[in-house]
This record gives C-alpha cells, structure tokens and sequence, in this order.
C-alpha cells in the first residue's frame, strides 16, 4: 500500500512507514499536495490576506504542471505524473512520466524559471512527438 507520508506524520504513525519514494521513481500527479486558495476578485483584504500565505515557488511549480497537462489535453484522469521543482531560484526542473498507448513516455528537462513558457512548451512539443499528435 502506497499512502502520503504527510498523512501518515499527521497521524503520528511514523514507525510504519517503510520506505519513502523519490521523485525520479514515482513522479505524483500534477500539482499533488499544493494547497489552492481562491476568492472573489472584488474582496481586497481576503486577497491581500491570501497573498501572505502564498509561495511564490510552489505556485511557479504548480502553474507549470498544470499546464504541461493542458498542453497535453491531458486532465486528472490521464496516466500522468508530472512533477516541477525549483533549485537555487534560477532552475526549473520538470519530470514527467506518461503511459500512453501501453508504453511509457518519460522525460526529465530543466531551463531558467524567467523562461517558464519556453520550457513548457519545449516539453509539450517534445512529448507530442513522442505521441505521433501534430501540434
């Protein structure tokens, strides 16, 4: 059985965890684990109250898995693990893991977070290829 450790470490059942799952061997699903808020446009001080609360590198992380998966028409219910990180605030790295059509299409790739769009849409076209579907 595969569960969350963060589950687990809420429950202070830590002593039956046996192993933990890096991201190069089991990639999560898009944005898995990320708390989303989100409120009215027109109420400024929840706004302003949801922004102190707000990481600005999880959400970088967030908005460039999800819109791997959109690149992809691929939603939640697609075979598919994506999963971005940020090392030392400069470096994207994206792994994605896709079964499609009995076989899988895995990739890892990096670039600059300033260049988020390229390297979203470097990933899309490369995996498109990958699928035989023209962009």
């Amino acid at each position: 059985i595969i569960l969350a450790a963060a589950g687990i470490k809420r429950l202070q059942l830590t002593q039956h965890i046996k192993e933990y799952l890096d991201h190069d061997t089991f990639i999560p699903a898009a944005s898995q684990g990320a708390i989303i808020v989100t409120c009215k446009k027109n109420n400024p001080s929840l706004i302003h109250f949801i922004e102190k609360i707000n990481d600005s590198q999880t959400r970088l992380c967030v908005e460039t898995e999800r819109a791997i998966c959109a690149g992809l028409s691929l939603d939640c219910h697609a075979p598919i693990g994506v999963y971005a990180s940020i090392e030392n605030n400069s470096i994207i790295q994206v792994r994605i893991s896709l079964l499609w059509e009995n076989r899988f299409i895995q990739m890892k790739q990096s670039g600059q977070v300033d260049q988020q769009d390229v390297l979203i849409s470097e990933i899309v076209n490369k995996i498109d290829r990958e699928r035989g579907v023209q962009s």
